[in-house]
Order: C-alpha cells, then structure tokens, then sequence
C-alpha cells in the first residue's frame, strides 16, 4: 500500500522516464526522500494498526 504522496512521486518519475533517476535533477532527491519518509515512519500497516487500536 503506497501513500498518496508517494504514489504521485513515483508518477512523476515515470513521466520523466530515465531521467527520473539522474542524480542532478530534483525528482530523484523528492524520490528518494519520499521512500526514506516511509521506513522512517514505520510500516503503513503497523501505523494503521496503532490507529485502529486507540481508537
């Protein structure tokens, strides 16, 4: 399950094809961030599953 954010991110990158992934361009940084957003907050399982919990 991807984020929205994410999910826009990655169509972005598809737009932009190879270059995508070059370094040098902001989309690959915006990329990169959005994948190390993710782990950094945990699993969107395990945080929907806390939700559910204290709810």
């Amino acid at each position: 399950m991807t984020l929205p954010t994410q999910e826009v991110i990655y169509n972005c990158q598809q737009f932009h094809g190879g270059m995508g992934y070059a370094r040098d361009l902001p989309i690959e940084a915006m990329v990169r961030d959005a994948r190390l957003q993710a782990i950094g907050a945990g699993a969107t399982e395990v945080m929907l599953e806390e939700i559910a919990k204290r709810l």
